[in-house]
């Protein structure tokens, strides 16, 4: 199995450096890459303004750094929002246009979120809609779209499965975030399990799992919460799994301005917000480490 990571996280410390974040990544261990589209679609930036540019030098960077891409994330959007999902109808397949250029085979997408309270049925039924409005334009591309459980929304395995089936469309398959799972408690064998050959790819990360009041969506590296990693490994090789193990580690992070905070009425600037991009390197060779550990205990690592 082929370890990768996103570059999401980096770009709270090199800007906008498409390569910086990709380099990084490089001389840590990576060669296969989750590109995160999440945060980069904001108004005047130039993914919607200079979509060529930003092509242009992903493709530059994954040639020169022999690095493969091997998913994406969607923009931040929602599907069911306030407009009926169409901001999210404009975004999402401007991102699918510059990760198929650049070569990205699968997007991951989240379930939609409705602003009015609706019953689960309807929920289900309202991804259904938004997700047959998107599938001509993933044939378009050919590039696979994977639904992630989320929340209380699409929360686990039958929710999943009732969505993908009932769209049954070939590039239409299913993500599926442990650290998520976690967070509702459920019991990650027996959903990734159901799942079977409906799972495309992974977001993997730890967290303080559920009930647990101080639990949230921390993406820690593995071992920093409470999510059974040999229960994740037992299911995939049960099911045959045959994605990337795709880390979406967050943490640490830094270096995304410093800010003023007050101590007995003395206004403060932070001193330790920016962290070093020493320090951070050093996180993510461990966080290869770790994903590699994993991988060659169960006898399953590729290069």
């Amino acid at each position: 199995m082929k370890l990768s990571q996103t570059n999401g996280p980096l770009f709270g410390f090199y800007g906008d450096d498409i390569t910086a974040t990709l380099s990084h990544l490089k001389r840590v261990g990576f060669r296969y890459i989750d590109v995160s589209l999440f945060t980069r679609f904001l108004p005047g930036t130039r993914y919607w303004t200079r979509p060529q540019e930003v092509i242009d030098e992903y493709k530059r960077a994954f040639d020169g750094l022999e690095l493969v891409p091997v998913q994406c994330h969607e923009p931040a959007g929602n599907s069911m929002g306030d407009d009926g999902g169409e901001y999210y109808m404009k975004k999402t397949p401007a991102a699918m246009a510059i990760a198929a250029a650049i070569g990205v085979p699968l997007m991951v997408v989240h379930p939609g979120n409705s602003p009015v309270p609706l019953t689960h049925d309807q929920t289900i039924e309202e991804n259904i809609k938004a997700l047959r409005r998107l599938m001509p334009v993933a044939e378009k591309y050919n590039m696979k779209i994977a639904l992630e459980n989320l929340g209380n929304t699409v929360p686990n395995a039958d929710d999943l499965i009732a969505i993908v089936d009932e769209v049954n469309h070939p590039l239409l398959g299913v993500n599926w975030d442990v650290g998520h799972a976690n967070l509702n408690g459920l019991d990650q064998y027996e959903e990734i399990t159901k799942l079977g050959s409906r799972l495309w790819s992974l977001h993997l990360h730890d967290n303080g799992g559920a009930p647990n009041l101080l639990s949230s969506d921390w993406h820690l590296a593995p071992f920093y919460g409470n999510i059974n990693y040999d229960a994740v490994m037992s299911a995939l090789l049960t099911i045959g799994y045959a994605g990337t193990f795709n880390f979406e580690v967050d943490g640490p992070c830094g270096r995304t301005g410093r800010k003023p905070f007050i101590i007995s009425g003395e206004v403060r600037e932070e001193k330790l917000h920016d962290m070093p991009l020493s320090l951070r390197e050093q996180a993510d060779r461990l966080l290869y480490d770790i994903g590699k550990y994993i991988l060659e205990t169960y006898d399953c690592f590729s290069e």
